[in-house]
């Protein structure tokens, strides 16, 4: 078959070779962190808990772990055909059919996730030894307890291959190659206020909430706001670059700027996984407080499980975050790849272009810091904002892991700013 002789023509090729390997890398990390979470639900659902607080607690922190999962697998989907659309382009001028450049798109992205999915089983057998360190209830899981089984492994991996050539689908049809190898993107929706009415409703209905608290509603409601903190950030993303375009004194930071306007949906993508390990941090931050105000044994024994719960997610958040963060900078280059080479031909040396990428990340990423870190204070502003300085701890890790963010991000941009002059330089 042709475009199988051509998949296999392009995979044996090594440039671009570095790429392929990031997303092969970050499909790894999220059926890895798949594996283990899923693992952890089932050991929960498996020990005897009269309440059922425990299981709800655990099957909740496993919908929260599942939103960065499935946006890092999202974009290394994207990543893997957002890459290839010149060489796509360069088969349709060819003579090559929509059917072919498809084909030929979804097999590469499927290689990719299965290598994924099985090193991911691997990560999983290396991971469980140390999950059955941390102690629950007061004694710590066996490796029988959180090992899913071959078939549940199995379904879950053919899952993940699934959605991920259902992403690389999604990708073909927002960027259509046409016989004359150019892209054609479709232009991004305008932002509705009514995101912000959403989050204003959701935090009326927080203070009803905690008129008669229990920590199962709590805990969804908690689920709830990670929803809400995704629809209220491109928004204001969208706004906060409506103020740089104003205020902007250079032409690096207003084209950083207009990007910002023009695509805010994009911008949120980047940066929404440092966002959520941001939010998880704060609510964090009054674990240690809880646990220590509490003179009931059984209930101290709760929050201190629920604490070290909390501190296993951000765990999971934060390493799916600093991958996103490789994995979403590198997207966005190859896909602005034609902005930046009309920049250049215009004269613009790659230093300013650099700076452009710089000032992209860097305002997104702090107004997304500064966005989760808000939402999770409003959310323990009903329980006691005094208990986060209590201990300190609490505070010292909200704050450490906001920071960590923002490093993170420009650590990602400052990685991949030698793919720059190598993409102004290629003609596609």
């Amino acid at each position: 078959m042709p475009a199988l002789r051509l998949w296999w023509q392009f995979a044996r090729q090594s440039q671009g070779r570095g790429v392929d390997l990031l997303a092969v890398v970050a499909f790894t990390a999220a059926a890895a962190c798949l594996y283990t979470v899923l693992g952890g639900v089932q050991a929960f659902l498996g020990r005897p808990d009269p309440s059922g607080t425990y299981q709800v607690a655990a099957s909740i922190a496993g919908i929260l772990v599942g939103v960065p999962i499935l946006t890092l697998g999202a974009a290394a989907a994207r990543l893997s055909v957002t890459r290839r659309n010149a060489r796509l382009a360069a088969i349709r001028l060819a003579g090559g059919t929509r059917g072919q450049t498809t084909l030929i798109a979804l097999l590469d992205t499927g290689a990719q996730a299965v290598v994924g999915a099985l090193l991911g089983v691997l990560a999983y057998a290396l991971l469980l030894p140390v999950m059955t360190l941390l102690p629950f209830q007061g004694t710590g899981f066996s490796v029988s307890e959180m090992w899913l089984g071959p078939d549940r492994i199995a379904a879950l991996a053919a899952v993940m291959v699934v959605l991920a050539l259902a992403s690389a689908a999604l990708s073909l049809v927002a960027v259509s190659v046409s016989p004359l190898g150019v892209a054609q993107r479709v232009s991004p929706r305008a932002m509705s206020v009514l995101r912000l009415v959403a989050a204003v409703v959701v935090l009326g209905l927080w203070s009803a909430v905690m008129q008669q608290p229990s920590v199962l509603v709590i805990l969804a409601f908690l689920a709830i706001c990670i929803g809400i903190v995704n629809l209220v950030g491109p928004f204001v993303l969208w706004l906060v670059g409506k103020i740089a375009a104003r205020q902007a004194a250079t032409a690096a930071a207003l084209v950083a700027a207009r990007r910002l306007i023009d695509d805010p949906r994009a911008a949120w993508r980047m940066v929404s996984g440092v966002a959520f390990a941001t939010y998880i941090a704060g609510v964090l931050s009054i674990a240690p407080a809880m646990a220590s105000w509490s003179t009931d044994a059984e209930t101290a024994q709760l929050f201190s499980d629920i604490g070290l719960g909390a501190w296993v997610t951000l765990a999971f958040t934060s390493v799916l975050a600093a991958v996103s963060a490789a994995v979403t900078q590198t997207c966005r280059l190859w896909d602005q790849a034609e902005s930046y080479r009309g920049l250049r031909l215009a004269g613009t040396d790659v230093k300013v272009l650099r700076q452009i990428r710089l000032r992209e990340a860097a305002l997104p990423v702090t107004a997304a810091v500064v966005i989760a870190g808000l939402a999770a204070l409003v959310l323990v502003a009903p329980i006691g904002l005094g208990m986060i300085v209590q201990t300190w701890s609490g505070l010292l890790s909200f704050v450490g892991v906001a920071i960590g963010a923002i490093v993170l991000v420009l650590a990602a941009v400052a990685v991949t700013n030698p793919m720059v002059r190598r993409i102004v330089d290629v003609n596609p």
